[in-house]
């Protein structure tokens, strides 16, 4: 059975375009500054009660049409708030009052374009995990699904418990071969929502040499070289990167914090970026 993705954007682009209404837009990210949820400021107050803060924006993002937040601030306050009456996220917005409050003080959300697989498959067999007896935990499963298909992550999956046979990852932390077994009691993934777009970079290669750094002796460290990279490449961050060390010639950034001009040098003992992996958003 071929399972195919669907496209979330392009179908609603479908149905406003088949009603006769235009399809609703806003920018790639917005921050909103002392951000409020029925007249009230959001916070927390977790772990004592509610959701994190990560959760919190995350939802305040959700609601206002975005598909996850970037980042926010906070400070603690003594104030009356709105928050959400449940853990994770999910829950009724509700106001109450309390000392030492985390409060959200901006919260900068994001929007990425995302695509729904329905009962997604590996070699045929559809995806699931046995976690915590073994294997990858289906938050983990579901962003390596993800990322094998040219996504930046999961955003969101669905579950159920059944008895089959079915494809996992055959290691922890979203780190292995998929291979196929049968069990009782699988964790079933149902359908897997998948966010942005990410690409590999074998050997990445700047001005015709490929990219290392001799941090922290000089210049940029390699975390900072692999966004700087993918930034340059119109890629908003570096997911990740490998690396090894090698006495060679090689690009690096005349300049600390990934701030400065490419410029060519030899060294030994270079850490080098032999894979760069850069998403958006």
């Amino acid at each position: 059975m071929n399972k195919q993705g669907v496209s979330l954007s392009a179908g609603l682009a479908f149905l406003f375009a088949t009603v006769g209404f235009s399809m609703p837009a806003h920018a790639a990210s917005v921050t909103f500054s002392s951000p409020m949820v029925n007249g009230y400021y959001v916070g927390t107050i977790h772990p004592a009660t509610g959701s994190s803060a990560a959760d919190t924006a995350r939802r305040f993002c959700q609601d206002n049409n975005y598909a996850y937040a970037q980042s926010y601030t906070s400070s603690i306050r003594s104030t009356a708030y709105s928050f959400i009456n449940g853990t994770g996220g999910v829950g009724n917005w509700s106001v109450t009052g309390n000392a030492n409050v985390t409060m959200l003080d901006s919260i900068t959300c994001g929007d990425a374009a995302t695509t729904y697989y329905p009962n997604p498959a590996v070699n045929g067999y559809e995806v699931g995990t046995l976690y915590p007896a073994t294997g990858s935990s289906a938050a983990d499963t579901a962003r390596r699904f993800c990322q094998d298909r040219g996504h930046s992550g999961a955003q969101s999956y669905t579950s159920s418990i059944r008895s089959t046979a079915y494809s996992f990852i055959n290691g922890t932390g979203g780190v292995g071969n998929w291979s196929v077994t049968g069990n009782a009691n699988v964790t079933m993934l149902d359908s897997i929502t998948c966010f942005g777009t990410r690409v590999t970079f074998a050997s990445p290669m700047v001005n015709g040499y490929y990219v290392g750094t001799l941090y922290p002796a000089t210049g940029s460290s390699a975390a900072d070289t692999a966004r700087r990279f993918c930034q340059d490449n119109n890629y908003a961050h570096a997911q990740s990167y490998t690396s090894s060390t090698r006495s060679t010639a090689y690009s690096f950034i005349n300049g600390t914090g990934g701030v400065g001009n490419w410029s060519v040098t030899g060294n030994a003992n270079v850490t080098m970026l032999d894979t760069i992996s850069c998403a958006t958003p």
